[in-house]
């Protein structure tokens, strides 16, 4: 996911952080992972999709 402006959240039950405009996380599709923006953000998701690994879909929630 790259993050184009704000600051987004994420937390994968073991670590958690933030990224920022300009910035790069890199997903496991196998996780499950928890994201929020506490100030208006933008990000794009790449996926190139994987053999075997079914497609998820995910929200932005706002806290």
């Amino acid at each position: 996911m790259i993050v184009t402006g704000g600051r987004l959240h994420f937390d994968d039950g073991t670590h958690s952080g933030d990224v920022g405009a300009g910035e790069m996380l890199l997903i496991n599709p196998g996780e499950r992972h928890t994201y929020r923006a506490d100030v208006e953000t933008s990000a794009y998701l790449v996926f190139a999709g994987l053999p075997g690994v079914r497609s998820r879909t995910w929200t932005l929630r706002r806290r």
